[in-house]
């Protein structure tokens, strides 16, 4: 990081903390405070001692440092922040790792993706590959999108950059994890898509939990107007909350289906395989 974008004396930092705004997370507390003339953004790290010893809290403030320095770009000018991180932070990354959330914008088609992790000390390696198909959701009468999970204790894994549009429909950033805890609670958002606009009807958008043996567990729905969409193709959020604390440990399988009152407006379903242990 530069030192144009560091923050260094004291007088600036207690300017962000007695005037200026702040939102917090369990290990972290962001302040920010507009300067005196409009520059380039700057930053201040506090890890106190309570966090760690010496050496843990110069790693935590370097690795906080090249976080905020990669996303430069995306940060207001004109203001000053200073980030304070809390107790339990370092114990939290190393027990449940971290989350890292990127929204790409690609045309429909079949695409492998790959995603690489380095370790900038130590030189470990990682990667994964990931066949995604993206359909054309304006060719059919009705589609649906995948399914996004988050869950209680999915959301105690840090997330570095959560995704601001999930932020309203989801308790927690999504996961990928898809192995849950008997008391946690499932949260999960899914769109329909619907493209008949010639005849007002309805959609019913159903979720359900099966057993391995094809056992209906869990079933709730909601029913949409096309009067919502006014007369255009649009989109219907969904969301839904269920409890795991009703199902024995096994594996299930998650289901939505969307089904409209049309005779030729067709059916959409989606499913993700998940186990409660």
């Amino acid at each position: 990081m530069k030192r144009t974008n560091r923050l260094s004396r004291s007088r600036d930092f207690d300017a962000v903390y007695r005037h200026g705004r702040s939102v917090s997370s369990r290990f972290l507390v962001l302040y920010w405070f507009p300067q005196e003339e409009p520059d380039s953004p700057r930053f201040g790290f506090s890890v106190p001692r309570s966090v760690g010893g010496a050496v843990e809290r110069n790693k935590i403030k370097r690795q906080l440092r090249e976080v905020w320095t990669a996303r430069l770009d995306e940060v207001a000018t004109g203001h000053d922040y200073v980030l304070i991180v809390r107790p339990g932070l370092p114990e939290a990354v190393a027990a449940n790792g971290f989350r890292v959330i990127r929204r790409l914008t690609i045309p429909p088609g079949r695409y492998q993706i790959r995603i690489g992790a380095k370790e900038k000390n130590g030189g470990g390696v990682g990667t994964i590959t990931h066949t995604l198909d993206v359909p054309d959701f304006s060719k059919s009468p009705l589609q649906l999108s995948g399914i996004a999970i988050t869950s209680g204790s999915a959301g105690r894994i840090l997330t570095a950059n959560p995704d601001e549009q999930l932020k309203g429909v989801l308790p927690a950033a999504p996961t990928a994890i898809r192995d849950f805890p008997r008391n946690d609670m499932l949260a999960l958002f899914a769109e329909v898509y619907d493209n008949e606009s010639s005849a007002a009807h309805r959609v019913t958008i159903s979720s359900s939990i099966l057993a391995e043996d094809g056992r209906v567990m869990f079933t709730a729905s909601d029913e949409r107007s096309s009067d919502e969409l006014k007369g255009k193709k649009g989109g219907y959020g969904y969301t839904r909350e269920i409890a795991l604390s009703q199902f024995a440990p096994g594996r299930y399988v998650l289901r939505i289906d969307a089904k409209t009152t049309l005779a030729n407006g067709g059916t959409a379903s989606r499913e993700v395989e998940l186990r409660v242990r």
